[in-house]
């Protein structure tokens, strides 16, 4: 993994070049994953690149110290994860669908890790609603924090979903 390109040629080519870019596909990807890793090794030829990101147009006369750059890199899945949460009965309702409408802001987020993690993940809990707590009040939104695993990358940036509880007969 070399820092650094030396190149040398005509002033007037050389001061366009800003950056030597390494340029890696789907299929450098795919080719080069290391078994059971989510690491990837690449090797290939890089392009001589201006301040802008562009390709310069013109390097054959300038010379370089090494043909190819080396990146190794972790590559991450993302994943659309719904929201899960489970209903406590209470207060003379059930919590099927005929007593209670449960309705969040969100409904997925999206989250980044190792494929073995993302693989593994089934929803992303808000917990238990429990229809007894008297905190709980039909028609009042309230805030349920998320507690996403360490391991994962919050790729949406939501921290929290607005849950709102309706009950839809009377409780006791």
């Amino acid at each position: 993994n070399h820092t650094t390109v030396t190149i040398r040629g005509p002033k007037v080519v050389v001061d366009q070049i800003h950056l030597a870019a390494l340029f890696i596909n789907k299929d450098d990807i795919q080719k080069n994953m290391r078994p059971n890793s989510d690491i990837v090794v690449v090797q290939k030829v890089y392009t001589l690149c201006n301040q802008d990101g562009n390709p310069v147009t013109d390097v054959s006369d300038i010379e370089t110290n090494r043909g190819e750059i080396r990146a190794t890199m972790q590559v991450s899945k993302i994943k659309e994860v719904n929201f899960g949460y489970m209903v406590k009965p209470g207060g003379g309702l059930k919590g099927d669908a005929n007593d209670v409408r449960i309705t969040l802001d969100y409904t997925t987020i999206t989250l980044g890790g190792s494929q073995v993690d993302i693989d593994a993940l089934q929803n992303i809990s808000l917990g238990t609603i429990d229809l007894s707590d008297p905190k709980i009040v039909s028609g009042q939104p309230f805030v349920v924090p998320l507690n996403i695993p360490a391991s994962l990358t919050n790729i949406s940036g939501i921290t929290e979903v607005t849950v709102t509880v309706e009950f839809l007969k009377e409780t006791k």
